[in-house]
């Protein structure tokens, strides 16, 4: 028993984590007046480049999608490129929003591989809580959810 109480707090640390910076995104989001519809597309299609493609392709697609200027899609891509960003170094990785595309390479390619997969599983569960975040979201407003 004195085994799993050892392992818990890291895997709620984690958890917490992806569940910060999540929250970190819808913040932002609503701040700079997005639509919850327009983070849950955005987010959903991260989600879907990061299974399919891994870290560093969801690396691009986020850059490319924060290159929109001040549409609120941009802002909202911008502000998770930073989210991310925490989460990484949460991980241990030094990565820089500066230098974002640079260093998540580096991490990629010369990392080891328990450490990417670590990455992409943490990455994975952050962007799903910031798409349950955006439903949330939609379902206070009441908006789009047909009320």
């Amino acid at each position: 028993m004195t085994h799993v109480e050892a392992a818990s707090p890291s895997v709620l640390s984690l958890d917490k984590l992806a569940a910060e910076r999540a929250q970190q995104i819808i913040a932002g989001a609503k701040e700079v007046a997005a639509r919850p519809e327009q983070v849950d597309g955005l987010v959903t299609k991260a989600l879907g480049v990061l299974q399919d493609g891994g870290v560093y392709a969801c690396g691009l697609y986020l850059t490319a999608r924060s290159g929109k200027g001040k549409q609120a899609e941009g802002k909202v891509a911008a502000e998770t490129i930073v989210s991310v960003c925490g989460l990484l170094r949460g991980l241990g990785w030094p990565v820089s929003e500066k230098t974002f595309l640079e260093d998540l390479a580096e991490k990629v390619i010369g990392g080891s591989l328990d450490g990417v997969l670590l990455a992409r599983g943490v990455l994975e569960k952050m962007l799903v809580y910031c798409r349950y975040g955006a439903k949330a979201w939609d379902a206070e407003t009441g908006e789009n959810n047909g009320q």
